[in-house]
């Protein structure tokens, strides 16, 4: 196959030019339809049941996504006229804003009163209070009223919150940024904070323009100086550059025309592809020149150079593919979109530097004529003193690797997981502020939403409601839950003098449409629209949890869960759904992700190695440094305290695509030197060979990948510095594991 490349590309290298610049220039035409979307919804599959019941809960109330909007006042309390005024006009604001369905404040809570002739609904706070004496009796109306205490207004009296409900279709981003500005400008002598998932959606998605706009100037220098340092020519430097780039292009173009969106990993792709691709190239420059030194006819060296790296670069872009395919087995969509395209893009690179490179290689001057480059003496003294420590202390070499292994193994039950997205933010930014301070004052900026389909109306359903609430409450995580069971509750003690013993579920539907009614008369029935449809057949909990790790949210919700499934009988249908509980989905899908993707990578490997060398021993000689690397990377993570998140769960797929490189390289090596040596000499030798170009690559993709610690989201920092860490030790891992255990196999 080498040959027909070659035969075809040396023939018509200016058709091979122009193929390559039209087939990247039809995909860079998709770029524009480019979207980002960082909605956690849209990382779940669509059939999962946490995911069907929100949709049918947002036929149903019109939206879920709830943004918070918390003003402070430490000097004093916010009842006072200056901070009453700005909760007014917040209020006001959010609720002419298109996209936002409902907003609930202490300017829109009422407060249920009774009468002699039946009760009177009114609100708190209609218009500022004009006098001290006003102000301070609305403060004790409220704080005895008892129902929102907490929920809307502190305890202590300093912090009030304003929440929008945001409809399923609302551009997030839009209603942020406006509301970014109202609230800037009100923002003194007050403190102002924005969360809520809209909030983390929106941040995402500015950090991520801002990753994409800063991360790719850096990969490129670091892929600049690596090739300048390689080959200190023009051609070196530029074309390796150019397949990546057009790589990149291809790719990111491909999203557009598929109408696949950027999601957090989708981010690093492009500096993950040049820290990757650019190497095919270097390979492909590197034979060009070392087959100058012997012959000045560029089609003779050119051709040589092609039958030299083909089969070399087919195998690492095979190897690679196969690592980052192993995603495709995840029953996650983002995983799925990552996996497929990022392969694409692995693929146009390799097709790039096998075939337009040599290309305009051809149609360039010839370079001055390079000496053949020596290995460093250091290094090679180095290399040396490492193969002769492998084959005197081979036992050694295993049984410390050995040690190694179970050392990190340890650190693994220690992982901990976490998909809560307000994680993925520094603790100085002002998300993690803003998100610390509502959980510390407030009912919390998660929302956890169960919904009931039934005869809502019916007492046994607003006890079963209102039993859902107090199980949920039990849990300190649990700032606050309000449903229809709750007003109603409150309606029945109302209406019975304001005894607080008869704030409970009434006896009867009788007295529960009653008391309903009642409540029409002086209030409205848009009140209930939040809790319950027209029909009184769907009704919702909202509980608002405070931020906790995503193990303590699965407990909980495992716990509630378990609860209505032994507690009820089968004339209601609860459905969990929310934020919180997409935590919970996410837990047990990427565990199941990252166990599919490491068997399947483990196996292709595996299988491609043996069908290569035809040995099934080698096969599984070539996984070892693999297997090695996974357990040190998860290990590291376990004792470092790293979270596994959706993006650093994907690290072993990577590992295995690029790491294999070096097992194959070392091997095929190996294969060659035993031909012709006895096998001490023949691994002597073949770390002295690949030694340099093995640790060279993992240089070079370490570096390339470490950018990743100048991103604004912490996994991609974790990632950027695992990954390169991980490089190194799959590296060394290949020139002492693998070399000591190759001394174990008796070739043919």
């Amino acid at each position: 196959m080498n040959e027909k490349i070659a035969k075809y590309v040396l023939t018509y290298p200016k058709t091979v030019i122009i193929c390559s610049f039209i087939i990247t220039i039809l995909l860079a035409l998709g770029i524009p339809n480019i979207r980002i979307d960082d909605d956690v919804k849209n990382m779940l599959p669509k059939d999962l049941p946490a995911r069907l019941a929100l949709n049918e809960l947002e036929d149903i109330f019109g939206g879920s996504d709830v943004l918070l909007v918390t003003i402070s006042n430490e000097e004093q309390t916010i009842f006072n006229k200056g901070t009453l005024a700005k909760i007014i006009e917040i209020t006001d604001s959010l609720d002419a804003i298109p996209g936002v369905i409902r907003v609930t404040s202490l300017a829109t809570a009422k407060q249920i009163k009774g009468e002699e002739w039946g009760m009177e609904v009114t609100p708190f706070l209609e218009e500022v209070p004009q006098t001290e004496d006003a102000i301070k009796k609305l403060e004790k109306t409220f704080f005895d009223d008892s129902l929102y205490v907490g929920n809307l207004v502190s305890q202590d009296g300093k912090y009030a919150t304003i929440l929008a409900v945001m409809d399923e279709n609302s551009e997030t981003m839009v209603i942020y940024e406006g509301v970014r500005q109202l609230t800037g400008r009100l923002e003194v002598p007050e403190k102002i904070y924005l969360c809520g998932t809209p909030v983390v959606q929106a941040e995402s998605t500015k950090n991520m323009k801002s990753d994409m706009r800063r991360l790719m100037p850096f990969v490129l220098i670091v892929a600049l100086i690596l090739l300048y340092l390689s080959f200190r020519t023009l051609s070196g430097v530029f074309l390796p550059l150019l397949a990546t780039m057009m790589g990149v292009v291809s790719m990111i173009g491909l999203m557009g025309h598929l109408d696949k969106p950027f999601m957090m990993v989708n981010n690093v792709m492009p500096v993950m592809l040049v820290a990757v691709g650019v190497a095919y190239g270097i390979h492909v420059v590197a034979a060009y020149y070392e087959e100058l030194t012997n012959t000045m006819d560029k089609r003779e060296a050119l051709t040589l150079a092609i039958r030299k790296v083909g089969t070399p670069v087919l195998m690492a872009g095979l190897t690679t593919l196969a690592g980052f395919l192993s995603l495709a087995t995840s029953p996650l969509p983002v995983y799925f979109n990552f996996a497929i395209i990022i392969a694409f893009g692995v693929f146009m690179v390799m097709c790039f530097s096998m075939t337009m490179i040599p290309a305009i290689l051809l149609l360039m001057p010839v370079p001055k004529k390079k000496k053949a480059q020596k290995q460093p003496a250091l290094l090679d003294r180095l290399l040396t003193s490492v193969a002769n420590i492998v084959l005197r202390f081979r036992y050694v070499v295993l049984a410390l690797g050995i040690v190694l292994i179970i050392i990190f193994a340890f650190g693994i039950p220690q992982i901990n997981l976490e998909m809560n997205a307000i994680t993925y933010f520094p603790e100085s930014s002002d998300l993690r502020q803003a998100d610390e301070k509502i959980n510390q004052h407030l009912s919390g900026s998660v929302n956890m939403n169960i919904l009931f389909n039934a005869d809502i109306e019916s007492a046994e359903v607003l006890s079963a409601m209102d039993s859902v609430q107090q199980r949920l409450e039990q849990f300190p995580e649990t700032g606050s839950t309000i449903s229809l069971a709750t007003i109603v509750k409150r309606l029945n003690r109302v209406l019975h003098a304001d005894n607080p013993q008869f704030e409970r579920i009434p006896e009867s539907k009788e007295a529960v449409s009653q008391a309903i009614l009642l409540y029409n008369m002086s209030g409205s029935p848009e009140d209930f629209e939040q809790f319950v449809d027209n029909s009184f057949e769907n009704s919702q909990v909202i509980a608002m949890m405070k931020s906790a790790s995503t193990k303590r949210i699965s407990e909980i919700a495992n716990a509630v869960e378990q609860y209505c499934n032994t507690k009820f009988d089968n004339n209601m249908e609860i459905k969990f759904t929310g934020y919180s509980l997409f935590l919970k989905e996410l837990v047990e899908l990427v565990i199941e992700s990252v166990g599919r993707a490491l068997i399947f990578a483990l196996v292709i490997v595996f299988l491609m190695a043996w069908l290569t060398y035809r040995s099934w021993k080698i096969g599984v000689l070539a996984i070892i440094p693999i297997a090695v690397t996974i357990i040190f990377n998860l290990g590291l993570m376990g004792f470092a305290g790293i979270d596994l998140s959706i993006p650093t769960a994907m690290i072993t797929s990577i590992v295995i695509g690029i790491g294999v490189d070096f097992s194959f390289h070392f091997l095929s090596r190996f294969q060659i030197e035993r031909k012709i040596n006895e096998s001490s000499t023949a691994i002597l030798n073949t770390i002295r060979t690949v030694g340099q170009p093995i640790l060279f690559n993992a240089t070079a993709t370490g570096f390339g990948f470490l950018v990743l610690v100048f991103s604004n989201l912490l996994p991609l920092r974790y990632m950027g510095l695992l990954i390169a860490l991980t490089m190194i030790i799959c590296a060394l891992g290949t020139l002492t594991i693998l070399a000591a255990s190759l001394t174990f196999i008796k070739s043919k």
